[in-house]
């Protein structure tokens, strides 16, 4: 199932597509993600995109490497609960992101971080 995810304060009425196989997940959207060398879409990263059917609730555009260009429309909407690669990333990285206002996220500096969450999840001998 296809779904327009408008660009925030666009004049032209851009939009993201998004396709889903589970729609009753689209109010949980945290994030839509994009490749970070996706020519289609590296000029809305760091912008905001209006979730559907929410009332005009707004959510990042991020840039991340996991994404796959060549697999549905490109765009990956992220869902806590969803994926649990991409919800520890944005636990784990999106405070540094969202603080610095970048829209893109350097793995290299969030790497160490998810190594200390994990470390801190280990049981204890």
């Amino acid at each position: 199932m296809l779904h327009r995810y408008p660009i925030a304060d666009s004049e032209s009425g851009e939009f993201l597509p998004v396709a889903t196989t589970r729609p009753e997940t689209i109010l949980g959207d945290t994030a839509v993600a994009v490749h970070p060398e996706d020519e289609r879409y590296k000029q809305y990263v760091g912008r905001e995109c209006i979730v559907p059917m929410s009332g005009g609730r707004r959510i990042i555009i991020i840039a991340d490497d996991y994404v796959n260009m060549e697999f549905g429309t490109g765009a990956l909407k992220i869902t806590p609960g969803g994926l649990v690669r991409l919800y520890n990333w944005f636990c784990l990285s999106c405070a540094s992101l969202l603080c610095t206002g970048l829209g893109a996220c350097d793995t290299a500096l969030a790497q160490p971080t998810r190594w200390q969450q994990q470390r801190n999840l280990q049981p204890s001998p």
